[in-house]
């Protein structure tokens, strides 16, 4: 698989915010009680309605280089990420910072598990950075080849391309399962 034919495949359609509850609740049963998914997911709707937010756009995946990283995990894959934008998600995967009214830790832990149990794979945020070892010049870097805007988050693989792309592949369609 090459970017050409993975960009055709994962079509750029924004998603709608509708969410699949069932296969929500499905999906993280055995870590969360119906309760907390719906508590918890539900505050990342009211984060995403308060953006304005009727729809979640994304972009294709490409490949960043960052030639004078300090990053172990960048230096290790070559030099280089493969990354994505995900529109008005910023915040949402921070860990370290409150949102607001009852949006904590917890919620951001929330999603994260939620694409790690799908995807079994690590990805990174630029929410995170700077951190593990990125510096705040690479965000930079990476913040510029995305485009992202304040509200935007970009999703990056430490991973070869081919498992990046199917990373994103796993990703995609547990984004678009979740908002139906």
């Amino acid at each position: 698989m090459n970017f050409d034919t993975l960009n055709k495949d994962v079509v750029n359609k924004p998603l709608p915010i509708k969410v699949n509850w069932e296969f929500l609740e499905e999906f993280v049963s055995s870590q969360y009680s119906s309760e907390k998914i719906h508590n918890y997911f539900g505050l990342v709707l009211d984060v995403l309605c308060d953006r304005g937010v009727n729809e979640i756009g994304y972009s294709k995946l490409q490949e960043i280089t960052l030639p004078s990283s300090k990053s172990k995990i960048i230096n290790n894959n070559g030099g280089k990420i493969f990354a994505f934008k995900l529109d008005n998600f910023a915040g949402i995967f921070q860990k370290n910072s409150s949102m607001g009214d009852g949006y904590e830790r917890n919620v951001n832990c929330f999603f994260c598990d939620i694409i790690k149990n799908f995807n079994g794979v690590g990805l990174m945020t630029t929410d995170e950075l700077p951190n593990y070892g990125i510096s705040r010049k690479d965000k930079n870097i990476i913040v510029k080849e995305l485009d992202l805007s304040d509200n935007d988050v970009g999703i990056f693989f430490c991973l070869s391309q081919d498992d990046s792309m199917k990373s994103y592949v796993k990703l995609m369609a547990m984004l678009k399962e979740i908002f139906e």
